[in-house]
């Protein structure tokens, strides 16, 4: 489950070999009796794996610790987060009581994460087991039983994968039968059978192929787990300033609850960028409804709308010295001025950008897509009713409606064939908004066309293109050509090889080839952002390592070649990755020759420089 406060992370765990110069410390506090646990990630489970050497049982819940209040002051908070050994089970009778905790730290980015020597892991066999264990001696099954959580005595195994020796397993046979309304044991009796060792060994180190992805379980020989096992329990665990020093002694991060919707934009003429939440008439926004961020200089400012003139679903916004432009939900445009000696933006006019008959009714239809500079504004809708698809342009900076047409209409020319009644606006991102044409792409079924315009919506071009246009696709206009590229890949699916899809047309969308880069991890695209950068493009994207959730700068040349591969951020996820603690890119932007990008870890806003 995810938690609601903030917290600090201990981890109490079943390690051994921790390093002597490690640093012991103590915390008090009792178990919390509700809202009490979380579900770790995978990547600590792989942390404690090389701490222990593979000799450890693994941890699945983590229980939060309610600090005593002189340890609440040592910490700074109230909360932390203990994982215990054996499932909990230890602290199953310690609900209540004040507990006393020595720990030591886990790695250097987690500062209060934390793990504990505890030398006793299990009860069972022992090492001795792989020494002089003969076809005369009877093992419990208990003792040698596969278990996704026990994994004890990984390299032992390992180095019994094909030994033949067979050992007796006890185990026990229960017959039962129905008295009455009851069932009942009437026969308990002791089961002999033989196992190889190699057998038991390969049923044990199917559970640490669980964990680990890379393993071939049913291909590797002894000699390839060997070396495998060497090369992790020897792995020097990367921090956040092995990624990027430059992210790692600055102030990158802003103590608030971030993870809502929101708009970003580059003020050029200060190099400021402004982050307006898209529905900032909420009271829980009233001291962040407008941040404006100085990246040079590290500072944060707190601007807010005058509560007189709040807009409300903003979809779009362009700023320029003290001017905001703005569009909302409601088809309308604002022009705002930052009042310097109030913090306040202060509406300057507002207008409604279509005629009433596209809002006469109450139910208006939804803003598709945006794309937008200091000169012109382009949005697209589509009507409820006929599901014709509509394209707007107006003036950024007075507002004034340029142009209202249909696709219908910027189409009459041209015999296109799609089915309109279930047809949809194929939404694109902008690698770059220095074009003053407006691009977007529609269709239905395996009918979808790419369309180009200018700001009057004249000077039409048009293309089919697959149906594929749909998968998040990035449109970058260049001088003379246009590209739509999209990161093809199936985060959640390692069987498939992942790709760079590239289309080149030129400028009146002409194809001119198709091509593809294959990439070397499965990046998520649905956490990516594409921008035009030099003569080129760059992907910036989350993935998962086997250790770490990173975030990654790719920088391609003209041809395609990869030119540049940098890490921006990453971090030793504790919990469970889901919506609302996963690493969500919002904003990449070149400032000068520094790249910026903006997203959200959790809840917290941070920024990365590189």
């Amino acid at each position: 489950m995810n938690i609601k406060i903030v917290f600090t992370l201990i981890l109490f765990s079943c390690l051994r070999n921790l390093s002597a110069q490690e640093k012991v410390v103590a915390v008090s506090g009792k178990f919390m009796e509700q809202n009490s646990t979380l579900y770790i990630s995978k990547e600590v489970q792989r942390v404690l794996f090389i701490k222990t050497k593979g000799h450890f049982v693994l941890p699945e819940y983590g229980f939060i610790l309610m600090l005593t209040e002189e340890d609440a002051i040592k910490y700074e908070r109230k909360y932390l987060v203990i994982i215990p050994s054996k499932h909990g089970y230890e602290f199953n009778d310690s609900k209540g009581k004040i507990l006393n905790l020595k720990v030591c730290q886990l790695t250097p980015d987690n500062p209060f994460v934390y793990c504990i020597k505890n030398d006793i892991i299990s009860n069972d066999i022992n090492k001795e087991f792989f020494k002089i264990t003969t076809i005369k001696d009877t093992i419990e099954y208990r003792q040698v039983k596969g278990n996704q959580h026990k994994l004890t005595y990984t390299k032992e195994w390992i180095e019994n994968i094909d030994n033949p020796k067979e050992v007796v397993i006890k185990t026990s046979s229960r017959n039962c039968g129905i008295t009455g309304k009851y069932l009942r044991e009437f026969e308990s009796k002791s089961v002999f059978y033989k196992k190889s060792i190699s057998h038991l060994a390969k049923q044990q180190l199917h559970y640490v192929a669980n964990l680990f992805r890379e393993i071939d379980r049913d291909n590797w020989t002894k000699k390839q787990w060997q070396e495998w096992f060497e090369n992790t329990i020897n792995t020097e665990l990367k921090t956040l300033k092995d990624c990027n020093s430059k992210n790692w002694n600055k102030p990158s991060y802003f103590n608030n609850n971030f993870r809502d919707p929101a708009k970003f934009n580059l003020n050029s003429s200060n190099n400021q960028i402004l982050r307006i939440e898209v529905n900032p008439n909420y009271k829980k926004y009233q001291n962040k409804q407008i941040l404006a961020f100085d990246l040079e200089q590290g500072k944060e400012f707190k601007r807010k709308f005058n509560p007189k003139n709040i807009p409300n679903g903003i979809k779009a916004i362009e700023s320029n010295n003290d001017h905001l432009y703005l569009i909302n939900k409601h088809f309308k445009w604002f022009h705002y001025k930052l009042n310097t000696a109030t913090d306040n933006y202060d509406l300057v006019s507002k207008k409604d950008i279509l005629p009433p008959k596209f809002t006469k009714n109450k139910k208006r239809p939804p803003i598709d897509q945006t794309y937008t500079n200091l000169t012109n504004m382009f949005f697209t809708f589509q009507t409820e009713d006929t599901k014709e698809i509509y394209i707007v342009s107006l003036k950024t900076k007075n507002g004034e409606t340029t142009a209202i047409k249909s696709i219908t209409e910027l189409t009459k020319r041209v015999d296109i064939k799609y089915d309109k009644k279930n047809s949809s606006i194929a939404r694109l991102n902008y690698g770059s908004n220095t074009s003053q044409y407006f691009i977007t792409a529609f269709g239905s079924h395996t009918n979808y066309y790419i369309i180009k315009m200018n700001s009057d919506l004249n000077n039409i071009s048009l293309s089919k293109v697959s149906s594929k246009i749909q998968d998040k696709f990035t449109a970058i206009q260049s001088s003379n050509l246009i590209q739509f590229i999209n990161q093809d890949d199936d985060y959640y699916n390692s069987g498939k090889n992942p790709k760079i899809n590239i289309w080149t047309y030129s400028l009146d969308l002409k194809k001119v080839n198709e091509q593809f880069i294959p990439v070397n991890h499965h990046y998520n695209k649905y956490s990516s952002i594409i921008v035009k950068n030099k003569n080129g493009f760059g992907i910036v994207s989350t993935h998962r390592t086997t250790y770490l959730y990173q975030i990654t700068y790719r920088e391609f040349d003209n041809n395609k070649k990869l030119i540049n591969e940098k890490c921006v951020y990453s971090n030793l996820p504790i919990e469970e990755i889901d919506s609302t603690n996963n690493l969500q890119l919002e904003y990449l932007k070149k400032i000068n020759s520094k790249m910026y990008l903006f997203f959200n870890d959790g809840k917290a806003l941070r920024f990365s420089e590189f």
